[in-house]
């Protein structure tokens, strides 16, 4: 059976809700080989990015943005991971972020590597097709 999680949230004068469903087809083991590869995102502030077999990764954004970080498996029976990115070149996004990400290899388009992270400045997700 399915179970869902709901909440508010408050940061720099900014609220909202988020709502979640447990989704049974997502439910997959987590492997860092698994991530390993070549990702990109199109668009305005298209990303190309490299993750390593141990989880370690880099990317560039268009407009000069770069980040570098890890994946790290917090369950090997779920495809959550614990991420720690560090930005360069972004702006007031520069510095230390964390949070969780997940391997989506359900989606038409091939698999779809989702992330977001949070440090005192804010939130931010990112979404990257497998190359």
């Amino acid at each position: 059976a399915g179970e869902a999680l709901s909440g508010t949230y408050a940061s720099q004068g900014e609220t909202g809700s988020i709502n979640l469903e447990y989704q049974a087809d997502l439910a997959e083991p987590a492997s860092l080989a698994g991530l390993a590869g070549s990702w990109t995102r199109p668009g305005a502030q298209a990303v190309t990015a490299e993750v390593a077999a141990d989880g370690t990764f880099s990317f560039s954004r268009a407009d000069g943005c770069l980040g570098e970080g890890s994946f790290a498996v917090i369950d090997p029976a779920w495809s959550i991971y614990q991420v720690e990115l560090t930005l360069k070149s972004c702006g007031s996004k520069n510095g230390a972020w964390s949070g969780l990400g997940t391997l989506d290899g359900k989606q038409a388009e091939g698999d779809v590597l989702w992330f977001m992270v949070a440090n005192q400045a804010g939130t931010f997700m990112e979404g990257w097709q497998r190359d």
